[in-house]
């Protein structure tokens, strides 16, 4: 691992929580709108790929999978 990667803090029972503080401690105060109009849009697979895009962290697990490989956000 590079010194630059981070890996997700993986558990069961995680769901990224700490991927979430993360991003809401690092995150400009337009990405955090839009995580916030993602999820008010039920739009859960393009906010877990926000969150992976800004906190650099690729969360476990099938759910994230394709979150993580998604398109673009375009909000």
């Amino acid at each position: 691992m590079r010194a630059n990667e981070f890996t997700e803090a993986s558990y069961p029972g995680n769901i990224g929580a700490m991927e979430v503080v993360r991003f809401m401690q690092t995150a400009t105060p337009r990405e955090k709108t839009v995580l916030r109009k993602l999820i008010d849009a039920d739009q859960l697979s393009k906010a877990w790929q926000l969150i992976q895009k800004v906190t650099g962290v690729q969360l476990q697990g099938r759910e994230f999978a394709e979150a993580y490989q998604g398109g673009p956000i375009t909000h």
